[in-house]
C-alpha cells in the first residue's frame, strides 16, 4: 500500500544486492559473492531493477553484538547502492535512507558523502503497535514512513532521468562522433567510484558468482 502508484517495489526472500557484488568487481577480487538481504528497495526502469536502499531484519532479542553486525553490514550494503546512484546520476549531493529492524522496532538512516566519505545518522523511528494506547506513536511512525517513500520516490525519479539520458547518449553514439562538438559545453563531473570493503559473508548463506576474466 505504501508504494502503491509509484514505480517503487520490495523485493524479498534474500535477494542478492547487486551493487555490492560490482563493487567486489571494482575491488578487483578474483571470485565475487553477491551479499544477500532481507529486503531491497527497487524502481524499475524498462525492465531492469536499479537498487535504492536495502532494508535488515533480527529479532527483538538479538544481541547487542549481532545487532551492531546488522548495523554495519546494511551500512556497506548501502553505501554500494549510493555509490551506483553517483555514478549513474553524476550528482553526490543525493542521499539514500534506508531502515533497520529488531523485532516491532526500526531506525530509519539516511546516508550521505562527503570529502570522500561517507556519514549515517538517525532520522527517524518505526514502532509496530501492539495496543491502541500507541496511536501517538502509530501517527509519528506513519509519517516517518511517508518521509522515507518520498526520499525513495524522489530518487527514483532522478535515476529514471538519468537512466533514459545515458540511453539517449548513446543511441547514435557512432554517428555522433562525426559531428563537430561545441567546446563551450562544460566537462563532465569527475564523479569517481567507492572503495567499500565488505565484511566476509556467511559461507552457509552465501551465493556464488563466478565472473570469467579474459586477456
Amino acid at each position: 500500500m505504501l508504494f502503491k502508484k509509484t514505480n517503487l517495489f520490495i523485493k524479498e526472500g534474500e535477494n542478492v544486492c547487486e551493487a555490492s557484488r560490482r563493487m567486489q568487481i571494482m575491488n578487483e577480487y578474483d571470485i565475487t559473492y553477491g551479499r544477500r538481504l532481507d529486503l531491497i528497495v527497487t524502481s524499475e526502469q524498462d525492465g531492469r531493477d536499479i537498487e535504492l536502499c536495502s532494508i535488515e531484519f533480527k529479532k527483538s532479542d538479538a544481541t547487542y553484538i549481532t545487532l551492531l553486525c546488522q548495523q554495519f553490514k546494511n551500512l556497506r550494503i548501502n553505501a554500494c547502492i549510493l555509490s551506483e546512484i553517483h555514478l549513474l546520476t553524476l550528482d553526490e549531493s543525493i542521499s539514500v535512507v534506508y531502515l533497520d529492524f529488531a523485532g516491532r522496532n526500526a531506525y530509519i538512516s539516511q546516508l550521505f558523502k562527503i570529502n570522500g566519505k561517507y556519514i549515517a545518522h538517525g532520522v527517524g523511528k518505526i514502532v509496530i503497535i501492539k495496543s491502541l494506547l500507541e496511536l501517538e506513536i502509530l501517527r509519528e511512525t506513519v509519517l516517518d514512513l511517508f518521509r522515507w517513500k518520498k526520499s525513495l520516490v524522489s530518487n527514483s525519479n532522478i535515476v529514471s532521468l538519468s537512466d533514459i539520458n545515458q540511453k539517449n547518449k548513446f543511441a547514435l553514439a557512432e554517428i555522433n562522433n562525426t559531428i563537430i562538438h561545441d567546446s563551450r559545453v562544460s566537462p563532465p563531473r569527475d564523479i569517481k567510484p567507492a572503495k567499500i570493503f565488505l565484511s566476509p559473508s556467511n559461507t552457509g548463506k552465501r551465493v556464488r558468482v563466478v565472473y570469467e576474466q579474459y586477456n
